[in-house]
């Protein structure tokens, strides 16, 4: 297969192929491609040669648009696009913009076309038509799949706001949203279901394993108090996502003697009041042999900003007292 700009120019081999039929998958892509291009005209033609048979394309006349007309487009949509240019293709690549424009701005179902088109020498004019079709919003969430994840904060954790315009892009941003959660995963892509102008996504979740409880108590004779009994051990328990809602607490205890101690508690609870504000309390006790007493305790504040923005203040207050006898 060879092909040759003008006739006077040089020509280059593209490929050899032993079978016809294989050159033919190649001529007809590489057709599609160079009249993409504008090149409506152009064609292969063939030149046998002795065993060979040699596949030269012909260019032909190259096809620009020398005027499309907009009907019913949005102000809006021009604003943000610009006007369709005059080369060939760029009808048809604005054509692909705007259409991911609109799934963007509500209306999932718009058409565009290139109406009466009309042709002179090698010039081309049409009218691009709009049809927005219905104006799309969010109805509330739907959750399938094997999750104990309750739907108000997935509409939360999701920003997909019902009675909010329709947005494929926001979609998309909240599967990647939901994917990074320490509590479930989401199976798949999220699905759709449209009736009376509204759009409802369906997200499949698996919930992931991630509590923990792990622990050694036992009993020891009180050697400060005659028939008392010391309760010994070490306790570590950590529950995440309790009631689907993203509420986490965490016990970690440790006792080995009468004298030493150490405990740590903590607990979040996310979208305080349905709003983007988290908030988590702390507090942490240990106790060395007859010395001290360290006493701690901590309030974090968490604020979503956006899908990848979080803002996060803690404050902090701790106390010791030594413990002396005598």
């Amino acid at each position: 297969m060879e092909w040759t700009a003008v006739p006077t120019s040089k020509v280059k081999l593209i490929r050899d192929f032993n079978e016809k039929e294989e050159s033919k998958k190649i001529t007809d892509s590489l057709s599609r491609v160079f009249q993409a291009q504008g090149f409506l005209e152009g064609f292969f033609q063939e030149k046998p040669q002795a065993d060979t048979l040699l596949l030269l394309w012909n260019f032909g006349r190259l096809f620009s648009w020398e005027k499309v007309e907009l009907e019913g487009i949005p102000e809006d949509f021009l604003r943000s696009l610009g006007k369709p240019g005059s080369h060939y293709p760029d009808p048809y690549l604005w054509i692909d913009r705007a259409l991911t424009h609109a799934e963007n701005q509500g209306l999932p179902f718009a058409t565009l076309r290139i109406d009466r088109l009309t042709i002179s020498d090698s010039l081309l004019s049409g009218v691009m038509v709009f049809d927005a079709g219905p104006r799309i919003t969010w109805d509330s969430l739907e959750i399938s799949g094997d999750s104990k994840t309750d739907v108000r904060y997935l509409q939360q954790v999701s920003r997909l706001t019902p009675g909010g315009i329709f947005s494929q892009e926001q979609l998309l941003k909240a599967a990647q949203t939901i994917r990074r959660s320490p509590y479930f995963s989401l199976s798949g892509e999220p699905e759709l279901t449209f009736q009376t102008q509204q759009a409802r996504p369906i997200f499949t979740l698996q919930d992931r394993r991630v509590n923990v409880f792990d622990g050694v108590v036992g009993l020891l004779p009180n050697e400060n108090e005659s028939g008392k009994v010391l309760i010994t051990g070490e306790v570590d328990l950590q529950l995440y996502h309790l009631g689907g809602k993203g509420r986490d607490f965490s016990l970690n205890w440790q006792r080995l003697n009468i004298q030493s101690q150490a405990l740590e508690l903590k607990a979040k609870e996310s979208f305080v009041f349905r709003s983007p504000l988290d908030v988590s309390v702390g507090f942490s006790l240990l106790k060395q042999d007859s010395s001290f007493v360290n006493r701690s305790f901590e309030f974090d504040f968490g604020y979503r900003v956006s899908d990848d923005g979080y803002l996060n203040f803690f404050q902090q207050a701790a106390s010791r007292r030594f413990i002396s006898y005598g």
